[in-house]
């Protein structure tokens, strides 16, 4: 089994950076629990532990510590900036990071930057620092500045709905093709019929369509905004 650990920057007593009607707390929370739900859903033997499912206070050697502790094979800080200037996107590693902490750089910053170019992203670079996340960590470790928002056009696209989930592909994507996880089978069994098999994406719309009030024109295709997920994730809870 794989361990990621997605760290959610700030959070309870710390907003993180504030600006534009945003605080970087809620931000970073809302991709970190996408990314989590995406990666459980899309790929095989992969458990993803977070460092904060709440608007909770934690402290930076909490959350190395707890990392640490349960041995995780990748650690991911999600962060917006803050700042000014032309806005952007820019991926860190620490200072002396090792050759695996560069490798996940490389493919987690192109992955993001991929799904963000769309949108006329700015791509500030793979930049290095001494930041606590990184340097006391003990697997490969990168933290992510998701645009800033305190400039206002970062801030308009990250209140966009689309660009959250830009956000979220990028990193599922650069996660998965560094820890080169396989997707989940795409022919599941029928237990209703051991002899029968179906394509598990229409079993899932199937699902949807029946429990959590998705419309039958719904596609397995089409993307699912944050509130319908919500609901579907509540539902399968009961």
């Amino acid at each position: 089994m794989t361990t990621v650990w997605i760290d959610a920057g700030h959070g309870g007593k710390d907003p993180g950076a504030v600006g534009n009607g945003l605080k970087e707390k809620d931000i970073t929370l809302r991709i970190s629990l996408a990314m989590k739900q995406q990666l459980e859903a899309q790929y095989a033997d992969v458990k993803v532990l977070l460092t904060r499912t709440t608007d909770a206070d934690v402290t930076l050697k909490e959350r190395t510590n707890k990392a640490n502790q349960a041995g995780a094979n990748i650690l991911i800080s999600v962060h917006c900036n803050a700042g000014g200037g032309a806005g952007g996107f820019e991926s860190f590693r620490y200072t002396s990071a090792s050759a695996a902490s560069k490798s996940l750089q490389d493919v987690l910053h192109n992955a993001i930057m991929t799904e963000l170019k769309p949108y006329n992203v700015t791509d500030r670079g793979q930049k290095t620092k001494n930041l606590h996340m990184l340097r006391e960590s003990k697997m490969p470790a990168v933290l992510t500045e998701n645009l800033f928002i305190d400039v206002a056009n970062d801030a308009s696209k990250l209140k966009q709905q689309e660009v959250i989930e830009a956000i979220v592909k990028g990193h599922v994507n650069g996660i998965a093709q560094f820890l080169s996880l396989k997707p989940k089978g795409d022919i599941q069994p029928d237990p209703a019929d051991p002899g029968k098999t179906k394509n598990w994406k229409e079993n899932g719309r199937e699902w949807l369509i029946a429990n959590a009030g998705i419309s039958p024109e719904w596609k397995a295709t089409d993307p699912i905004d944050i509130g319908t997920l919500g609901t579907i994730l509540s539902r399968m809870q009961k």
